[in-house]
């Protein structure tokens, strides 16, 4: 991930009063992410406090982790509305400290990683799930305390623009429809406020084992997700086949993808019955930060992958992808 920074930022985030967060912070800095400044070197040498900052993040860092200078601010000021649908696959997936008067404006759309000046700790312990752990990871028994519904998704929700959903048998009991795909989706939407990309990459005849049609799938889709964000999202849905003799493009883990997080749902994707009891034999849901450099080398691999898929299967002309074909990291 790549952090884009402006220098009154920097300076705001170094004269934080919380100090040991401050330092798990530098750690970040220094270890898992690439820095882009709106500043030149000279101005690092001119003020002892970021220079301070330098020498210490230095220490110790990989050399192709350099910082690097920008010549003009990035991205271009003032920030303008709907600032994620300018942008590139590569930087929706970054991180933004940005001194500009509509930045409180872009950041509660929802689709960036992005805060003012005074506010930097805040993106920090959103992507970490929370500073007092200060983790990349959480993890949770299903059915547990933590996470006994979808709904308990909701305080871990992290900025997108688009949600990757894979599971081979999501859609293959209409009857547990109602009480995971749609809370799920609905919790993960929070505080958005931003017309999402929803892509569901599942097996074909497990899809029609459950009988429910595409425009009755994008139709429940949609509706859950504009009743959270005041707007439809796009839908598209993937379905792939297994024929004995022939590349298979299923995917066997079930897993929830989106710009800054990464959701591993267990053996499982249905978890709950419309009663909220149980019924899946998982064990463990576990939340994977992009923050961490390993965690998003594997994630950008599975979109790789997934993207790899697409291409073979023909794109928006094939007969096996259906619905708007619309996303921001995937190309139909």
């Amino acid at each position: 991930m790549r952090f884009y920074i402006d220098k009154e930022n920097m300076l705001s985030l170094l004269k934080s009063e919380d100090k040991l967060f401050l330092e798990d912070v530098i750690k970040v800095f220094r270890n898992q992410v690439d820095i882009a400044l709106n500043f030149s070197k000279d101005e690092i040498l001119s003020n002892e406090l970021i220079k301070a900052f330098f020498a210490k993040m230095a220490y110790g860092r990989k050399r192709e982790k350099a910082p690097m200078f920008l010549d003009e601010r990035f991205p271009e000021r003032p920030l303008c509305n709907n600032l994620h649908t300018t942008l590139n696959s590569f930087n929706l997936k970054n991180g933004y400290l940005v001194n500009d008067e509509n930045c409180d404006n872009t950041t509660a759309e929802g689709a960036l990683a992005i805060k003012n000046k005074g506010q930097e700790l805040n993106l920090f312990n959103q992507l970490v799930f929370g500073k007092s752990d200060y983790d990349f990871e959480k993890k949770m028994n299903i059915g547990g305390d933590e996470f006994n519904k979808w709904e308990d998704l909701e305080r871990f929700t992290m900025p997108f623009t688009d949600l990757l959903l894979i599971d081979q048998f999501v859609f293959s009991d209409a009857s547990l429809i109602e009480s995971n795909y749609i809370p799920c989706l609905k919790s993960l939407h929070a505080n958005k406020c931003i017309q999402t990309n929803i892509i569901v990459y599942t097996d074909h005849d497990q899809f029609v084992k459950g009988g429910r049609s595409f425009k009755n799938i994008e139709k429940q889709t949609k509706k859950a997700v504009e009743t959270i964000t005041g707007i439809k999202p796009t839908f598209t849905l993937i379905l792939v086949r297994k024929q004995r003799g022939q590349k298979s493009f299923s995917e066997h883990d079930r897993t929830i993808w989106t710009n800054y997080l990464r959701i591993y749902t267990g053996d499982s994707f249905n978890h709950f019955n419309s009663r909220g009891e149980k019924i899946s034999t998982g064990r463990e849901i576990h939340l994977s930060s992009h923050l961490k450099d390993e965690n998003r080398k594997v994630s950008n691999k599975l979109i790789e992958d997934i993207q790899s898929n697409i291409k073979v299967l023909g794109g928006k002309s094939s007969t096996q992808i259906k619905g708007d074909c619309v996303s921001g990291i995937l190309n139909f």
